[in-house]
């Protein structure tokens, strides 16, 4: 039930941290303003950051099945999660309607079951 938890919130929280990437990316294009230097840069990181990232993904989904394991990475997705979600608040300002708040329902119940985790099943001291 634990490992359930741990790869529900890892999927929930994937579409702000895509978001936060992408806005990150997106300032770094904006701020380089040299079309040769984007395109260089981004050869390098699809040749070099794309297996990394499997790599990442697969470490992170392999970390459900061991309960220490689970518990370090569900802090790490915790602050993950909320840098993304400052990132994510900071480009594009604050939501206005309940229609735009909705995006971020995913990344608040996952920063809430890697909360529950971290918070019910950390090891006690003897």
């Amino acid at each position: 039930m634990k490992a359930l938890a741990y790869l529900v919130g890892l999927i929930l929280s994937a579409p702000v941290l895509a978001f936060a990437v992408g806005v990150l990316a997106l300032g770094h294009a904006i701020a380089t303003r040299n079309v040769f230097t984007l395109l260089y840069q981004l050869v390098y990181a699809f040749a070099s950051g794309l297996p990394l990232a499997a790599l990442l993904v697969l470490a992170l989904v392999a970390c459900a099945f061991l309960p220490r394991a689970r518990l370090v990475c569900a802090g790490i997705l915790v602050a993950l999660n909320g840098a993304a979600l400052v990132v994510v608040l900071w480009a594009t300002g604050l939501p206005r309607e309940a229609g735009e708040a909705v995006f971020f329902l995913p990344t608040v119940a996952a920063v809430g079951l890697h909360g529950h985790l971290l918070w019910h099943h950390r090891p006690r001291a003897a």
